[in-house]
């Protein structure tokens, strides 16, 4: 009989047998050819067939996974809500994704949270300032570098987001000994201060300020300054002098108006002038780079900088804004009218780009501008490819490959070429055989039947021997006699039955007569065939 719809197996009728009762073959073959039903439509624990129908699983928890390991039982993935896969390591939820497509990757308590190795691409229009190809929300929200390319203590940027402030920092290569050198205050959405520190810092070209300049104390030397005291200038213009003393703040004026000041602490404050660019950072013949007054749209230039809304900072070229960073850090690369929107040049023997995180799991999104189409991710020592919210394909730290079954259809496909075999696989001594149904492996003669012959026909034209205690359960080997006289199959294994009846023993193989040696277990086995006696 079937099992029922609870999975539970009911002997066939005539059972349970009847003691001291003859068996029958009317009775035991359909017996064994339904328990051999059953048992096939059982899920091997030791990886032999597969699924045919979706496995499923108890919801399971954090703790204790619906899918779990034999080693590990408080790590794998679970049903943490109404559509809701949740991944757990240690019996702690460190990844969950719902029907929506939304992710969330917890914080990890050491190291990084996310690590890319290669190319980001990012074209995803935010349509928030919360939305974007890549969200940091964390603790303290971290994106790191390290630039492998680079001298000793040379290599790790980061940029972090501490407190109502966000800092650009260098570190030494143990990211250790951070020294922040760029420093942006805020409150809610107002930039309070900007701080570089830098031990020198060199502008090129020509730099236009309009608005006050100030600062407590100006010193330099240069050939068009000399011996100038202007504590006392108001006005007018200094072709050719040095300004000498100590200030509290320096201020350009311009149209009787503050174009821009420097005060003691360092800070420039450039003012937005009634109309025009702010800043014009006059370039070579070919372009120049015009920095822009605040909340404007794309202006009509060859390349610029401006703020397209509050907190936000926009780059263009021709014409058209070519990436933005919105208040919360999310960068956004429009794509262009053709070719790759971003690509990260590297070295040849170093990283092109690498993405971390302050959580334990990676995640990079590959999207178009209709819907997400897939994620490549890393977790755990383990690389996997996604579509549609599901985990398709996983490689582990061994090199492991898994193909996780999709909900319905085919889970790999092997397209080939005409005339030629799709898939080969190797044996344990690295000897490549085609896999499938186009021809059996035909093995090495040795004498005896070795543990390499599984699944392998012998072409024998001698005794062949059945070991005992070297087989498994379910191996099988098949023998040809490739002669013109009889050959023995020695049995040392300890039972060798010839099937269809209870004879044990050695068995005798005819001329050209083909037998399939199947094993119950390392010590008893079956014989069958066309020649066999």
């Amino acid at each position: 009989m079937a099992r029922d719809s609870a999975g539970t197996y009911s002997l066939p009728a005539g059972n349970p047998v009847v003691t001291n009762t003859l068996i029958a073959s009317t009775w035991a073959n359909p017996t064994m050819t339904d328990l051999a039903n059953a048992i096939t439509d059982s899920l091997s624990r030791s990886g032999l067939g597969g699924m045919s129908a979706p496995l499923l699983l108890t919801d399971g928890s954090a703790s204790a996974p619906g899918l779990a390991f034999v080693s590990d039982i408080n790590t794998g993935l679970y049903r943490s809500g109404a559509d809701i896969i949740g991944v757990s390591t240690g019996g702690v939820l460190r990844y969950s994704v719902n029907a929506t497509g939304n992710h969330v990757f917890a914080a990890s308590s050491s190291g990084n949270g996310m690590t890319s190795f290669g190319t980001i691409v990012a074209a995803k229009a935010p349509t928030t300032s919360l939305d974007g190809a890549l969200l940091l929300s964390t603790g303290i929200p971290m994106l790191s570098w390290n630039d492998t390319s680079s001298t000793v203590d040379n290599r790790v940027w980061d940029a972090v987001a501490l407190s109502d402030s966000f800092r650009m920092r260098t570190a030494n290569d143990a990211g250790a000994g951070n020294t922040t050198w760029l420093q942006v205050e805020r409150t809610a959405a107002t930039v309070d201060s900007i701080a570089l520190t830098a031990t020198a810092t060199t502008v090129s070209g020509t730099l236009g300020v309009t608005g006050a300049l100030s600062a407590a104390s100006f010193s330099g030397s240069g050939t068009s300054l000399t011996a100038l005291n202007a504590s006392n200038l108001t006005s007018g213009t200094i072709p050719s002098a040095r300004v000498a003393g100590a200030y509290t703040e320096i201020t350009a004026i311009g149209n009787t108006s503050s174009a821009i000041s420097i005060v003691a602490a360092g800070n420039v404050t450039v003012n937005a002038p009634s109309s025009g660019l702010a800043l014009d950072v006059a370039g070579t013949s070919r372009s120049d780079i015009h920095i822009l007054r605040s909340n404007q749209s794309v202006p009509t230039a060859d390349a610029f900088i401006f703020r397209p809304t509050d907190s936000t900072l926009g780059l263009g070229t021709a014409n058209t804004e070519r990436l933005r960073i919105s208040a919360g850090g999310n960068v956004t690369v429009n794509a262009p009218s053709s070719g790759i929107a971003l690509v990260v040049a590297g070295h040849s023997s170093a990283i092109s780009a690498q993405l971390t995180s302050p959580i334990s799991t990676v995640y990079l999104q590959l999207s178009n501008s209709v819907s997400t189409t897939g994620y490549v991710g890393y977790e755990s020592a383990e690389i996997s490819l996604w579509s549609a919210g599901t985990k398709r394909l996983a490689i582990n730290s061994t090199g492991a490959t898994t193909i996780i079954a999709p909900s319905a259809g085919i889970g790999l496909t092997v397209r080939g070429v005409s005339g030629t075999h799709s898939t080969q696989i190797a044996d344990r001594d690295n000897v490549v055989y085609d896999a499938g149904y186009l021809g059996t492996p035909v093995g090495g003669v040795t004498g005896t039947l070795v543990l390499a012959d599984r699944g392998k026909t012998l072409q024998a034209t001698a005794t062949q021997t059945v070991p005992n205690s070297t087989f498994a359960a379910g191996d099988v080997v098949s023998v040809y006699n490739n002669s013109g006289s009889a050959i023995t199959l020695t049995a040392t294994i300890t039972t060798m039955r010839l099937a269809g009846t209870a004879t044990t023993g050695s068995r005798t193989l005819a001329a050209r007569g083909l037998a399939t040696v199947y094993f119950l277990s390392g010590t008893e086995c079956i014989v069958s065939g066309a020649g066999v006696t």
